[in-house]
């Protein structure tokens, strides 16, 4: 099953799991109730530990999209600089999947879309 990305789901989903009303869950998404809170908690976190930079990689072989490919027709793998060894060892083995030919792998446990063969 492919994942959605949709993470206000997710969290309503996990919200059930765990007893929670999720009709309340999901109006308190609705709402910016603890925006001003969350903001000021990032901004203390990144001054705290001296935080300059978050790196974002795209991995967009040939075929994929990226800002330097931007007729690509197909959807890059992107991780965000703080994903662990697991996650990036699984974008570098869907890499070498998609451009041997192989098909269907999970990176960091969601489906990844490999769709063309290499001839």
């Amino acid at each position: 099953e492919e994942c959605c990305m949709d993470l206000p789901h997710v969290g309503l989903e996990v919200a059930g799991e765990v007893g929670l009303d999720v009709e309340a869950a999901a109006a308190f998404l609705e709402t910016d109730e603890l925006e001003a809170y969350v903001w000021q908690s990032y901004g203390d976190t990144i001054k705290k530990h001296d935080i300059r930079a978050i790196p974002y990689f795209i991995f967009g072989p040939e075929g994929m999209w990226s800002p330097f490919r931007p007729d690509g027709e197909e959807e890059p793998i992107m991780v965000n600089g703080s994903g662990d060894a697991e996650q990036f060892l699984g974008v570098i083995t869907a890499l070498f999947k998609r451009m041997t030919g192989l098909h269907d792998h999970t990176v960091h446990g969601r489906p990844v879309r490999l769709t063309t063969t290499r001839k």
